[in-house]
């Protein structure tokens, strides 16, 4: 939500709303609340579309306002506060955008493990040293917190983030904060999950010892981090035969991404980056939500993949945003019908055939019989 000004009695604010996939029936109204040193008046726009402008219900001279974008959902009932903007005559403009490399449109999220960048714009602080400090800088506050095992935030007490730094700003223009890690609480830099908010705040005004004006929040920004994923394989019995019946295999997946497709595939070999295999029928979990999932997926139907005999790989990735990613994998050893001896080889060298690395050169015919 941003507000633009032709003069200062005349406010038009714009919004614009993006809901999360499946999103109900949702209602949105702007809240203005004029604030005076005698108190303060609301003041409502309602039944909004998702975006457009509307000239503000109140003027905001000669004293200061609030606006706050709300979404309502119909079923449950449930309000969102989306986004805030504090404005007034004497009150620098700001803007707060935070980037990452998920592309979500209804909030800025990343995943733990990696960086998020934020792009903070002030303009009107003034220049000169005789003006107060309330109108010559500003602040830039960090917050983190966490959502606790499997949180998703919801009914999260915000008041209860934790400071992280505050550093005064008192130049205009664009800076750039980039951020390698999240500062989210966790024992594992991998799975931190919680979410980051920003703020841009005026300082305190006590240059009238009787009228003490409080910091207010110009605007802040929020960012959600998710952790990483990971999973495991089991139920593999090793050597399995060629054409013979292979066992279940339980697929555990946890902390999927919101935005992700996740798949099990099998491949010859060590497991290693570039290759392809064969994706196993009906390990395929696609997501498009607002929150990570869980997944327990069992198969046993991989064994027309499994083609020679040889060392093989099962492997779970997930491809995210953020690239693809391995989640699991084991190895395990395939045997021919062949002899004991062959299917030693093949196992170790790739070949049955007594040549090569596979040669028994202690035997004089090189036949494995010595």
């Amino acid at each position: 939500m941003q507000r633009t000004v032709g003069t200062i009695d005349n406010a038009t604010v714009k919004w614009n709303i993006s809901l999360p996939p499946g999103a109900g029936v949702y209602s949105h109204f702007i809240k203005q609340t004029s604030l005076n040193y005698s108190g303060s008046l609301d003041h409502y726009a309602t039944n909004l579309p998702v975006s457009g402008q509307v000239a503000a219900p109140a003027s905001i001279s000669p004293y200061n306002s609030r606006f706050e974008l709300w979404t309502v959902a119909t079923n449950p009932t449930q309000s969102h506060l989306l986004a805030s903007v504090y404005v007034g005559p004497f009150v620098p403009a700001a803007s707060l955008v935070i980037r990452s490399q998920d592309p979500y449109p209804v909030i800025t999220r990343t995943r733990a493990d990696h960086p998020f960048h934020v792009d903070v714009h002030i303009e009107g602080l003034a220049t000169s040293p005789s003006d107060p400090p309330i109108l010559r800088s500003v602040n830039f506050l960090r917050h983190s917190q966490g959502y606790g095992p499997g949180g998703t935030g919801a009914n999260l007490n915000r008041y209860d983030a934790t400071p992280v730094s505050s550093t005064p700003v008192n130049t205009n223009g664009l800076q750039t904060h980039s951020y390698t890690s999240s500062a989210v609480p966790s024992t594992d830099p991998l799975k931190k999950r919680g979410e980051e908010t920003f703020r841009i705040m005026t300082v305190a005004d006590n240059s009238v010892p009787t009228r003490l004006v409080p910091p207010e929040t110009i605007i802040s920004a929020s960012v959600q981090v998710w952790p990483v994923a990971d999973g495991s394989i089991t139920g593999l019995v090793s050597p399995i035969t060629v054409g013979s019946t292979v066992p279940e295999v339980t697929i555990t997946l946890n902390d999927l991404y919101p935005k992700s497709t996740t798949w099990t595939r099998v491949y010859k070999g060590q497991p290693q980056a570039g290759v392809t295999g064969t994706i196993l029928p009906g390990t395929t979990v696609t997501l498009d939500d607002a929150i990570p999932h869980d997944r327990v997926l069992k198969t046993d139907n991989y064994a027309s993949a499994i083609t020679s005999a040889g060392l093989w790989t099962m492997e779970t990735v997930t491809e995210t945003p953020f690239g693809i990613d391995r989640v699991a994998a084991v190895t395990f050893a395939v045997q021919g019908t062949g002899t004991a001896l062959e299917q030693w080889r093949q196992t170790h060298f790739d070949t049955s055939a007594n040549t090569g690395d596979a040669a028994d050169q202690h035997d004089f015919d090189h036949d494995g019989i010595p």
